[in-house]
C-alpha cells in the first residue's frame, strides 16, 4: 500500500457515498481539516481511522488501504466486516 493509494481510496470511498469532507469528518469523530490533510497527502491516517473509515462505508480495513489480492479469511479483513 502506498499513501497516494491510501488517500485516493478515500477521496474515491467518499465520493462514491456521495458525501462532504465535513460530513465524513463528523461520522468518524474527526475534523474536516484531518479528512482535507489526508486527501491530501498532508498526514498519516492512523490504524484506528482506518478502521472507523472501514466500518462507516462498509468494507474491509483492506479496500480502504486499497490492499488488493488479500484474502477475506485473513485477520486485517474480518475486522470491520458489515454484519
Amino acid at each position: 500500500m502506498t499513501k497516494p493509494t491510501l488517500t485516493n481510496n478515500v477521496r474515491s470511498l467518499r465520493e462514491k457515498r456521495g458525501i462532504s469532507q465535513e460530513a465524513l469528518a463528523h461520522e468518524i469523530g474527526v475534523t474536516l481539516g484531518t479528512i482535507n490533510n489526508w486527501e491530501r497527502l498532508n498526514t498519516d491516517i492512523p490504524g484506528r481511522r482506518i478502521a472507523a473509515l472501514a466500518t462507516f462505508f462498509g468494507c474491509t480495513m483492506n479496500d480502504v488501504m486499497g490492499v488488493t489480492g488479500a484474502s477475506d479469511h485473513s485477520p486485517t479483513s474480518r475486522i470491520m466486516r458489515p454484519i
